[in-house]
């Protein structure tokens, strides 16, 4: 995961001598999350986003992304009977991206544009529980804020385009881990970004 980042990172600092434009902003989605067999069994949540692009020509963009989506809370049950009471909170899923995208129509108010990408996906939570010794027990996670790192893979669809000379609007759709089951999160998003020249 390190390592991904890491050359994503080099990629865009050494594309910054020769890039044209620099473009930061940010989105909001509705995030349907997957469960075993659904794309959104677990229902919708929202999800804030930031981003930092460079543009090397008009068409190609080459984007760092990190987004966040916090989770319900819940109890867990042990798989047998046993007095031990388990809750589960500060869930989320967090995701750390960097994405190519092909802008169609270059000078055009409406862009559709196609991406994709590859980075980091982890599910962070807290485990409590009570006895405070329950860990021990089959079938409990570890107790404590705990963060695991899975390797993530992008998919983009949407619009994009100018508003006036410095500000831009992005929307469309975006899928992290498409068809992995309770692992998959599919945004619909909305966003805006500013441009530096």
């Amino acid at each position: 995961m390190r390592t991904l980042v890491f050359s994503v990172c080099l990629t865009l600092v050494s594309t910054a001598a020769t890039a044209q434009v620099v473009e930061i902003g940010g989105s909001l989605a509705s995030a349907c999350l997957g469960s075993d067999g659904s794309l959104c069994g677990n229902g919708h949540r929202p999800m804030v986003a930031a981003y930092a692009s460079l543009w090397p020509s008009e068409r190609i963009e080459l984007t760092l992304r990190a987004s966040r989506v916090p989770l319900y809370s819940v109890g867990i049950n042990p798989p047998f009977p046993t007095p031990v009471s388990v809750s589960v909170t500060r869930r989320s899923r967090q995701f750390v991206s960097g994405l190519f995208t092909y802008h169609f129509r270059p000078g055009q108010r409406i862009r559709p544009m196609l991406g994709i990408g590859a980075g980091g996906y982890a599910q962070a939570q807290n485990v409590q529980c009570q006895p405070e010794d329950c860990s021990a027990v089959p079938g409990i996670p570890p107790v404590g804020h705990n963060r695991s790192w899975m390797p993530d893979v992008i998919l983009l669809a949407g619009l994009a385009g100018p508003i006036g000379d410095r500000w831009t609007w992005r929307g469309g759709w975006l899928s992290h881990r498409f068809l992995n089951d309770h692992h998959s999160t599919i945004e619909w998003f909305a966003g805006l970004g500013y441009r530096f020249n």
